[in-house]
């Protein structure tokens, strides 16, 4: 998207960093950006009414300080709920759900509760035996709870997160106002201080500086009273914290360098964020500054070619593949895109997520059928996920001359072994009069991939079970008349030498041991006490592996080899063998 340059002065914006993303805001709209579980990007932008009074009491000096804090937590509260959440679990604090719906009066009020028995309260009442020098022990107290606090946020593993959004919001704010919005990548944000003038951290760093002032100066000798002048304080120290972060926030750069000391604590409230948190901040300034979001697909596939030439030049690639994208992410038709591709206009999330799922594609090699999460497969449409193999077409061939023995040889009941997305058994039930399809995984995750296909494909006839190869089926004393599988046949050595993108495909699926054929001995030695007699076994196998197998089939008299055959490019792709009760 193009983004004219700012000229002159620019429009404020702050922040607030949430464990999952990023509130940045501006006096025209607030931008939430969080990145789900998933790995998707939801940015929401809300828009603020601007009013025309030339005068305002909240616009006050030290009111207008208490009115924004309490604003922001109102406006921010759903969201800071993950923080809290985040902190109670760093501190192995046990908290309910409904604890944390809380009204905005009643969070403000725990906070200064809070506040009071760990700043005013708890110094007070540990500095009682120390005589004159009390007040010397209060403040040495309250800067080893700020220091203590610190210390705990940049310890804790659970906090991670919350201090690198922290640093992506600052490092964002800071290249928003020294850069034009053309500037705004990845690398030029992570050149950026993660140290900014009106951070939060500043705030909190004020107000105990203060508080710890007026604890030394206020000398008190009846401790109740010192209490409450302290605890009244605090409303009006929040107030004058907030002018001095302004303040601070105002001065030139010159002068503002001398408050560097109190600045220093967010090199305990911020940590250097990785890229992906650097561009979540991108996405949410543009949300927060930009009037139209909204670009046409071809804009995008456009811009999107422009900036990694380099990188798509070098891969084997479709328009057709980004169209797939498109259509995953909008849920309309492929065609539909291609031909509406110059007016059809995504929405900024829309924007976002294809994207991220293209850069999954041309930048990370996850296959497509990973990042749309189906595959078809013979007359079949299928949900596959990194669980399971992607069905590739050669595979059909094995379908085909399943059929075609179901068919000539009236088979009734079938075992699909090592069905992974549960496609050949699946296919198979769909397309023949087979009466039952069993599904076999030793994978959980497999077999649960496998049965969502088999209710959406409204397979009927087909059941999965989890089993190491045959061993349930023995166990069972279960006979069929057709075991088909697909096993893993790749020698082990040789993996690593495979296509990226195969080799984002589950290793269990791939391995077949040292020589590639462990899983065929496996299934001949185990096939005999679960085939009927006169019943087939029938395997994909690897384009070199035809004459070891005729072998291995050789030294099993129980068996007879019928026939091999091709798939689409000449390779050997499927063996078929009959067993015979000798």
């Amino acid at each position: 998207m193009k983004i004219k340059k700012n000229k002159g002065k620019k429009e404020k914006i702050g922040g607030i960093a949430l464990s999952n993303g990023i509130i940045l805001k501006s006096e025209k709209r607030d931008s939430i950006t969080k990145k789900n579980s998933d790995g998707k990007i939801i940015v929401k932008i809300d828009k603020h009414f601007i009013g025309k009074s030339k005068f305002s009491l909240l616009d006050l000096p030290f009111i207008r300080g208490m009115y924004n804090i309490v604003s922001q937590l109102t406006s921010s509260k759903v969201d800071l709920k993950e923080n809290v959440k985040a902190i109670c679990d760093a501190f192995n604090i046990k908290y309910d759900e409904e604890e944390l719906n809380i009204k905005t009066p009643v969070l403000i009020g725990m906070i200064i509760i809070i506040v009071i028995f760990f700043l005013v309260i708890t110094p007070c009442l540990i500095s009682l035996p120390f005589g004159h020098f009390k007040e010397m022990v209060q403040a040495l107290i309250q800067f080893l709870i700020l220091a203590l606090l610190l210390v705990s946020l940049r310890v804790s593993k659970s906090l991670v997160s919350i201090l690198e959004y922290h640093g992506a919001e600052h490092k964002i704010v800071n290249a928003y106002e020294n850069l034009n919005f053309d500037e705004l990548t990845v690398e030029n944000v992570k050149k950026e201080s993660r140290i900014h003038r009106r951070c939060g951290s500043n705030f909190i760093a004020f107000f105990i500086l203060i508080t710890i002032l007026e604890t030394l100066l206020i000398t008190v000798d009846h401790i109740a009273i010192k209490m409450l002048i302290l605890a009244l304080l605090i409303i009006p120290n929040i107030s004058i914290s907030y002018e001095l972060v302004m303040l601070l926030g105002n001065l030139p750069k010159c002068l503002a360098y001398l408050f560097y000391p109190i600045m220093a604590v967010q090199f305990m409230t911020t940590k250097n964020p990785s890229d992906d948190k650097i561009k979540l901040a991108i996405y949410g300034v543009y949300g927060v500054l930009k009037e139209n979001l909204k670009m046409s697909v071809s804009e995008l596939i456009k811009k999107y070619e422009e900036e990694n030439y380099d990188l798509i030049q070098n891969k084997e690639y479709q328009l057709q593949d980004m169209l797939q994208v498109v259509s995953y992410v909008t849920k309309k038709n492929t065609n539909h895109i291609y031909i509406y591709m110059n007016e059809y206009l995504l929405s900024y999330n829309e924007q976002i997520e294809v994207i991220r799922l293209l850069d999954q594609l041309f930048k990370e090699d996850v296959p497509l059928q990973y990042i749309t999460n189906r595959a078809y497969f013979y007359n079949e449409e299928y949900i596959v996920n990194h669980h399971v193999l992607i069905p590739r077409q050669d595979t059909e061939i094995l379908v085909q001359k399943a059929i075609e023995y179901i068919s000539k040889y009236d088979l009734k009941k079938m075992i699909d072994l090592c069905t992974g997305s549960g496609c050949i058994g699946i296919s198979i039930a769909n397309n023949s009069d087979i009466e039952k399809v069993i599904l076999s995984d030793i994978s959980k995750e497999a077999l649960s991939v496998a049965r969502q296909n088999i209710q959406l494909n409204n397979a009927t006839k087909v059941v999965a079970y989890l089993s190491d190869l045959l061993e349930l089926y023995i166990d069972n004393k279960t006979v069929v008349d057709i075991i088909v599988s697909n096993p893993p046949y790749i020698k082990t050595d040789v993996i690593q030498t495979l296509d990226k993108t195969v080799l984002k495909e589950p290793r269990l699926a791939l391995d077949g041991g040292k020589s590639g054929l462990d899983i065929y001995i496996k299934i001949l030695d185990q096939a005999k006490y679960v085939l009927k007699e006169h019943g087939y076994l029938m395997f994909e196998i690897g384009y070199d592996e035809l004459e070891e197998l005729k072998h291995i089939i050789s030294t099993h008299p129980e068996y007879e080899l019928i026939e091999s055959i091709k798939d689409y490019g000449g390779n050997d792709r499927v063996i078929i063998c009959r067993f015979c009760n000798i």
